[in-house]
């Protein structure tokens, strides 16, 4: 037999073992019980609302809350001794009147800054927030000011300690079932696994690819994920992550889909349109308004 004939009936061999795979459906997995309760689409209050009012600050959080977001979405950072606190970027001058990094401040200077200092409601003109003494609270001041809130917390620091930090904060406030936890840092996420293995996950940045690529192939059923819902953009470049097929695909293995950050009002109706399980957006506000003018809440 020549070597050419060998290829093409090993190359045959692989296509039909890829069809029978192929064919194999999605194995549903249980739903994880963060989502035990939620019924339509999730409002998801990014940073609180950042188009709002100061982001992740305390009294724009109970904004978000009164207003009947489901849920909260934060960001923790490591300070330079140790504390967790909410704050998105990694160093304080777009929020501030300071500089510097958020992991080179200790706690004390951190919480000496204004918080509401550079947000603006029309281009700079005014800042109505600056001086009122809003602060950067730590983490263990948001979970008391919110207990039984069902949250999103994206861990930022990939400092070693920051994951175990994260996990006993949440279990000493009884989150275990109310927090999902993310990461676009994969071996972050891994130390949290390990570390919290009863909170909620989704998918990190690699995941997401790696997924992406198996269920181009329709193989993804073959893979137990160690995630439990998807954190995505609409798309990736040229990469259309989420439509109603892919969307339905993830909900038939019991992994909710969340999109971020959404603003306008007409990419909100195409996304309700696909089926999405949830939201994330900085005016919940006016989500919620869209979903009532629709008869969906």
């Amino acid at each position: 037999m020549s070597r050419r004939r060998k290829a093409a009936i090993g190359l045959a061999a692989v296509l039909c073992l890829w069809a029978l795979l192929a064919l194999v459906p999605p194995s549903p997995r249980p739903v994880h019980p963060y989502f035990a309760g939620l019924e339509g689409l999730q409002v998801i209050a990014h940073r609180g609302g950042a188009d709002v009012a100061p982001e992740g600050t305390l009294p724009l959080f109970r904004q978000a809350d009164s207003l009947g977001a489901d849920i909260l979405e934060l960001d923790l950072r490591r300070s330079a001794d140790g504390a967790l606190v909410v704050f998105h970027d990694r160093r304080v001058h777009r929020v501030t009147e300071d500089t510097g990094r958020v992991d080179r401040l200790t706690l004390a200077r951190l919480q000496a800054l204004d918080a509401g200092y550079r947000w603006s409601p029309d281009g700079g003109r005014t800042h109505p927030y600056r001086g009122k003494g809003l602060r950067i609270p730590t983490l263990e001041e948001f979970l008391a000011a919110f207990p039984g809130r069902r949250l999103l917390v994206e861990l930022k620091s990939g400092h070693e300690d920051s994951a175990r930090r994260l996990c006993d904060e949440l279990r000493s406030h009884g989150m275990e079932s109310l927090a999902i936890v993310a990461s676009f840092r994969h071996q972050t996420l891994s130390d949290f696994r390990e570390a919290c293995p009863e909170v909620a996950t989704s998918a990190s940045a690699r995941e997401v690819a790696i997924d992406w690529g198996l269920r181009t192939l329709r193989l993804d059923g073959l893979v137990e994920p160690a995630f439990d819902a998807y954190h995505v953009p609409e798309s990736a470049g040229p990469i259309d992550l989420v439509n109603p097929r892919s969307v339905e695909r993830a909900r038939r293995r019991g992994l909710p889909v969340q999109v971020w950050t959404v603003n306008r009002e007409e990419e909100m109706e195409r996304l309700i349109g696909t089926g999405v399980d949830g939201i994330m957006t900085d005016r919940p506000e006016h989500l919620i308004q869209l979903l009532r003018r629709r008869g969906l809440r």
